[in-house]
């Protein structure tokens, strides 16, 4: 009897030790870590995390312990005056497979919105950047999640929310996970572009130009549904009583605003800026930031030429005020945006008239895709009232319809230009 005991015992031990490695050979192939070090910042962040900081603003980034969700401590990006660039945490790039997808998770919660981006080096240790989204305004935590394909050229990765503008993002349990892939046929990625006049994808942003209050009724319903976001560049003497029958009051500007659109500027009283010297043109440009930035308490970046009209002063002055400036196509075919010839105080866009198509729409969207060119759409008034510049209500409903479905990515103008300028190293 014992040893019919010893022999059953050596033979279940010998079951279970096999058991017990198949069960730890599988684990290790399905296994999916987490590639990042220290995820929420809970042991000391030395070697595992970043505080970056560049251009003109002044911002505080630290370790917070109240109002946790995850652990002891979350990462908080706050800056409290902004003319440029930005600031961000990020942890310390980890090494990626080429080709690959991977899941990228986090959770935040803003008073600002924050730019989500992909920072990769190839073997040479050259940099490269890629916009991944935006996290918008949440007061409570939040999460955020994406996939990505890694390019063919790239050896490490990490990513981050660079936050541009007064406020704060708050950031905690970050995650960059290699997909698990179902079984089934396998697709090549897209080759990094070779050609120099492509960005990494095509994109378009939607604008609206002198502060109509027709956009404001009846556009801002519109996009809101669709969930487009839209900058509107204020003619700032145009906000005044005898003129507010037709343009945006200031509340309705910050409510603009608070719903997650943008704001630039378009001088103070519309004028031909190439017939000013280049006093009035340095007021014109002044004054009307410094009016809208009190207005909506954040440094106003974007400005508009009225009339398309620019010259070498009015580049010059808004250098010296914005981040970029926008006039429009000039010659009927030059409106989309290039990587090897954007100008960032001269960006190109296509003006929308009165009996223009969805089907003209339709056309530049697809050349911007298929070009991996910027698009920028412009609207003035979104009303009946039959002028040049005036888009009935039903026809911009169409162009946002065709916009929001024809697959093109749509970038507000900032983030737009942030990606763009990222990826010409400038």
């Amino acid at each position: 009897m014992i040893k019919n005991l010893t022999l059953l015992t050596l033979v279940m031990a010998i079951m279970l030790l096999t058991f017990g490695s198949n069960l730890h050979t599988t684990y290790a192939q399905t296994a999916n870590p987490n590639l990042i070090a220290n995820p929420s910042a809970e042991q000391v962040i030395n070697d595992t995390w970043q505080s970056v900081k560049w251009g003109n603003n002044i911002s505080n980034n630290s370790i917070q312990v109240s109002g946790v969700k995850d652990g002891k401590y979350f990462l908080r990006a706050r800056t409290t005056s902004y003319s440029s660039g930005d600031t961000r945490w990020q942890f310390k790039p980890v090494v990626i497979k080429p080709n690959t997808k991977y899941d990228i998770n986090f959770i935040f919660k803003s008073s600002a919105f924050g730019a989500v981006m992909a920072n990769y080096q190839d073997s040479t240790g050259k940099m490269y950047w890629d916009y991944l989204g935006a996290t918008g305004i949440n007061k409570s935590w939040s999460s955020y999640k994406t996939t990505y394909v890694t390019k063919p050229n790239a050896v490490n990765l990490t990513y981050f929310v660079a936050l541009t503008g007064v406020g704060s993002i708050d950031t905690d349990s970050y995650s960059l996970k290699e997909s698990v892939v179902s079984p089934g046929p396998t697709t090549t990625p897209e080759p990094t572009p070779t050609d120099p006049t492509k960005f990494n994808r095509g994109m378009v942003s939607l604008e609206f130009d002198d502060g109509w209050l027709s956009v404001y009724q009846n556009a801002l319903p519109i996009i809101n549904n669709l969930g487009i976001k839209a900058t509107q560049y204020i003619v700032t003497d145009f906000i005044t009583p005898e003129y507010l029958s037709e343009y945006m009051s200031p509340a309705q500007m910050q409510d603009w605003r608070a719903q997650g659109h943008f704001i630039g500027s378009h001088t103070t009283n519309h004028s031909d800026l190439q017939t000013f010297d280049p006093v009035q043109i340095d007021l014109q440009l002044k004054n009307s930031k410094i009016y809208l930035s009190n207005l909506l308490n954040e440094q106003i970046q974007g400005f508009v030429t009225p009339y398309c009209n620019s010259s070498a002063a009015v580049e010059a002055a808004a250098k010296l005020y914005y981040k970029y400036s926008r006039d429009c196509d000039t010659t009927g075919n030059d409106y989309l945006i290039a990587k090897n010839t954007i100008n960032p105080y001269h960006l190109t866009s296509k003006i929308v008239e009165k009996g223009t198509t969805t089907v003209q729409i339709n056309q530049w969207l697809t050349e911007a895709q298929t070009q991996k060119k910027w698009l920028i759409l412009v609207y003035h008034r979104i009303d009946n009232t039959g002028g040049t510049w005036s888009t009935t209500v039903p026809d911009f409903q169409n162009h946002m319809n065709a916009v929001k479905h024809h697959g093109i990515a749509i970038v507000p103008t900032m983030q737009a230009f942030d990606e763009a300028m990222g990826q010409v190293g400038k």
